[in-house]
């Protein structure tokens, strides 16, 4: 392959899959390699970690089976600086729009669901590999609708947060407790439930660590400031009464 590029040999894509659950890539695997447009050059546990396997095999494309949305959209946005010629293609459960939008802005070339045909993911391989993007008809109708209305999809906020919710995201990516937040807000705790619970649907996460990285991830890619760190008071000292001599 000359260049050191990854596009295809000898006619066939080179597609390398990557999955934490060893059925779920020898049954790709499997399907897959049955297909002569399609050479698999890798299939592994961790796209990070397997770097190094990435750079000398050069797949074209990465398949990369989603089983933690915040951490997998952590995992493209390193990839596509650390693998600038392989394109990321998603195997996800039903993704939401909002997901698809956000994997779509962190680098990824598409969303197939997991539960789609084969022949869906077959085609989804191709449309990726001749380096166009794959996207649902509802994704794609919401873009078209965003660039007709002028709006700005690069610093859209697609997961919807509203002011207040993106506010207490940012104190809980600091490590606040939800009392503590109650205290800074001047609302009452259950109100801080009731938003994080908002919160966690929105953002398609299930715990705090989750919500610490999307708030970080969208940080950096929407120029948001972190939370400056909150000074918490030390222990009052108490004053020791005088002797009547000192």
């Amino acid at each position: 392959r000359g260049g050191g590029r990854a596009f295809f040999w000898g006619g066939r894509m080179d597609i390398a899959l990557v999955s934490p659950r060893r059925i779920i890539r020898k049954g790709l695997c499997t399907l897959l390699g049955q297909k002569d447009s399609i050479r698999i050059v890798a299939d592994v546990d961790n796209a990070i970690g397997s770097y190094d396997v990435f750079r000398k095999t050069r797949p074209a494309i990465l398949l990369i089976d989603c089983t933690n949305p915040a951490h997998d959209l952590e995992t493209v946005s390193r990839l596509r600086i650390l693998l600038p010629e392989t394109k990321l293609l998603l195997l996800t459960e039903t993704p939401s729009e909002d997901f698809e939008f956000h994997a779509i802005k962190a680098g990824a070339r598409g969303c197939v669901p997991k539960e789609a045909d084969p022949q869906a993911l077959e085609r989804a391989l191709e449309v990726v590999g001749k380096g166009e993007i794959w996207v649902s008809q509802h994704l794609a109708t919401r873009l078209i609708e965003r660039v007709a209305h002028g709006a700005d999809t690069h610093n859209a906020d697609p997961s919807g947060l509203t002011d207040r919710e993106w506010q207490i995201l940012a104190f809980v990516a600091q490590g606040q407790r939800n009392k503590e937040i109650a205290d800074h807000l001047c609302v009452s705790e259950n109100t801080v439930k009731t938003h994080l619970a908002t919160i966690y649907r929105k953002l398609h996460v299930s715990t705090r660590l989750e919500a610490a990285l999307h708030f970080f991830h969208d940080s950096k890619r929407n120029g948001r400031q972190p939370p400056a760190p909150v000074k918490r008071p030390g222990p009052k000292r108490r004053s020791m009464p005088r002797s009547p001599n000192s």
